[in-house]
């Protein structure tokens, strides 16, 4: 299973305002090269937060026969409205992770709706990816918000990220991309070499691999 996480973020790491605006941080050359990525990745994933702040579609755009990714949203509570976008007909499914206290909903009988249900409250990571490697996954491109960047990150179990950085400074105010690690000592922190930089102007692209996974 690759894993992949893209984050668009601020020079002073931040993915939004203080009131949660977030469109658009990073430059329409970022845009695309996002769209690219989930054309390169079978699923793209997003936790319920970012699912109700934003009702994103989730599909690629703009890309020359491009393939819009099975859409996976970690939705430990089940809030997913009917009306979410994702939900829509077109040619991707939808996966929707909830926890096992979720009650069944009279709408989950939707063609393109796979229902996981996490043996716990909520879905741990090591869980999960082997339940979407039995469904034909081998390739996720985690999307957000900062819980979940954060319990991907705390699983060790992520394989690249994709950091796009607007030349912007949002201060304290702003929303950072990555959630509580719990990381007290230096010695702790989870670290990661750049392997590769691109200039999308005027953002910057950085591909970073874990450290004790670049010899795999």
């Amino acid at each position: 299973m690759l894993v992949s996480l893209k984050i668009a973020a601020t020079l002073d790491g931040k993915i939004a305002t203080s009131s949660g605006v977030s469109k658009w941080i990073t430059s329409p050359n970022s845009r695309r090269l996002v769209h690219r990525l989930r054309h390169e990745h079978q699923a793209i994933l997003i936790g319920s937060e970012t699912l109700l702040k934003d009702n994103p579609s989730l599909n690629t755009r703009g890309i020359q026969q491009g393939i819009s990714p099975t859409k996976i949203i970690m939705d430990g509570r089940g809030r997913m409205p009917r009306q979410a976008k994702c939900l829509r007909n077109d040619e991707s499914k939808t996966i929707w992770v909830v926890g096992r206290n979720v009650p069944k909903q009279d709408w989950e009988t939707l063609s393109n709706l796979v229902r996981l249900t996490s043996p716990g409250v909520h879905a741990e990571i090591s869980w999960l990816l082997p339940q979407l490697e039995k469904l034909g996954i081998q390739s996720v491109l985690v999307e957000g918000g900062a819980k979940v960047h954060a319990s991907f990150l705390k699983s060790k179990l992520v394989d690249k990220i994709y950091l796009f950085l607007a030349p912007r400074i949002l201060g304290d105010e702003g929303l950072s991309w990555c959630g509580a690690l719990g990381i007290e000592k230096l010695i702790d922190t989870l670290n990661f070499k750049i392997v590769k930089t691109e200039i999308l102007d005027p953002d910057l692209l950085l591909e970073l691999k874990p450290i004790e996974r670049l010899n795999d």
